[in-house]
């Protein structure tokens, strides 16, 4: 067996015998993301007179308005999201999310006040946009959240049946044309431009381009995963058979998950088959196929 598969198989098998060391990890990733949010914000961008998306584009135009501390804002307007993603995205997704905006805002909060690295405005939507694209991608790749308008977002897919993204583009216009009466209208293009044309690119090409993804398991355990997966995650799952090559058949389970919901759902797979072959996919159209 290849050395690559031999470790993918033991990091799976670890991940199900040791949920603790495995939900450990998960949380220190989305602490890292958190930093490297942190310092983009608080080294490059908000020096420079830039803001990010989101929430905590609002609390950047906060934070200048009133002179409070960007860390306190962003911990007192992501609280209700945070409150929502509790009740509707499961204990886990929010639990991470809590732990990923808990140390975003404590790290502006301790980085506040801080010189820019350059002042070179290039430069500064570079690197600081690079930094923020990381870190959310990180934060979402491990099943967290750096910002509430995600879980809002997510939310409203679930239940009102609004695309993610075309819901972050929405808030995101608001907030860059706010930004161009309050702020100035060149920093708000300059922002407008750092979001979508190094954030976003950054962000997708961590997570994917798309808000939901198309997942085929290949399975031993085809019934129970399929039964799990419907339960727990609300959407809808097919069932069927596969022939192998010594004749024997297998199951295959096909579902699709919102980009959010991922890494829950791989943990949860690798807690029932560690030995199961998945293949994720980019879901650009969905139709028919919808949550039960």
């Amino acid at each position: 067996m290849p050395f690559a598969k031999q470790a993918v198989r033991a990091k799976r098998r670890f991940a199900a015998l040791h949920p603790i060391y495995a939900e450990s990890f998960h949380l220190l990733a989305i602490v890292a993301g958190a930093a490297c949010v942190a310092v983009g914000l608080e080294f490059f961008l908000v020096p420079n007179g830039l803001l990010d998306g989101g929430i905590t584009g609002v609390a950047i135009l906060l934070s200048n308005a009133l002179g409070w501390p960007l860390g306190a804002l962003l911990a007192v307007l992501n609280t209700p999201f945070i409150a929502l993603a509790w009740k509707y995205s499961g204990w886990k997704n929010a639990a991470r999310t809590t732990v990923g905006v808990a140390a975003l805002s404590g790290l502006t909060f301790v980085f506040h006040h801080s010189q820019a690295v350059t002042q070179e405005l290039v430069l500064a939507l570079g690197y600081g946009g690079v930094l923020l694209g990381i870190g959310v991608g990180i934060a979402l790749r491990y099943g967290g959240a750096l910002d509430g308008i995600e879980s809002l977002a997510h939310v409203l897919s679930e239940h009102a049946s609004m695309d993610i993204d075309k819901v972050i583009l929405v808030f995101n216009f608001a907030l860059f044309v706010v930004a161009a009466f309050v702020v100035s209208p060149d920093r708000a293009m300059a922002s407008f431009l750092l979001f979508y044309v190094v954030v976003a690119p950054m962000v997708s090409k961590i997570t994917g381009s798309t808000s939901y993804k198309t997942v085929q398991i290949i399975t031993a355990e085809g019934v129970q995963l399929a039964q799990a997966l419907k339960s727990e995650f609300k959407q809808r799952v097919l069932i069927g058979e596969k022939t192998k090559a010594d004749g024997s058949t297998i199951s295959t389970v096909t579902t699709y998950i919102p980009k959010l919901e991922e890494s829950l759902l791989l943990e949860r797979i690798e807690a029932i088959d560690p030995d199961a072959f998945v293949i994720v996919n980019d879901a650009t159209t969905l139709i028919g196929f919808t949550s039960e």
